[in-house]
């Protein structure tokens, strides 16, 4: 199964996250990022590390965690109300939806 199968395969059916996968429209596999970004675009793309999810996202649960963090980039704005995001921003923003997901998903 590719990686797109797989991060779509990882949500729970009528999570109100997929209809922000969906307006993405294309999952890039690359290694050109680290772990994982959204564009700064109006039609952001999820790039995706296939390294990265093969060495700390292998279960469903954590790729979805993974693919949550990215998504609430898009959710609260971040990507088109920042398109020049600086590193304290991002480091803002990643703590707050790194809180946002906790709380949704309490369980390690």
């Amino acid at each position: 199964m590719n990686l797109s199968d797989r991060i779509l395969d990882c949500f729970p059916s009528g999570s109100y996250a997929l209809s922000g996968l969906l307006r993405l429209l294309d999952i890039e596999e690359t290694t050109s990022v680290p772990t994982a970004a959204v564009e700064c675009k109006v039609q952001p793309k999820l790039l995706i590390n296939p390294e990265f999810v093969a060495l700390h996202a292998q279960t469903p649960e954590k790729l979805l965690m993974l693919v949550m963090h990215e998504l609430h980039h898009i959710l609260l704005g971040h990507t088109t109300l920042f398109p020049r995001m600086t590193a304290e921003q991002n480091f803002v923003f990643d703590a707050v939806i790194n809180g946002i997901v906790c709380r949704m998903f309490p369980s390690p």
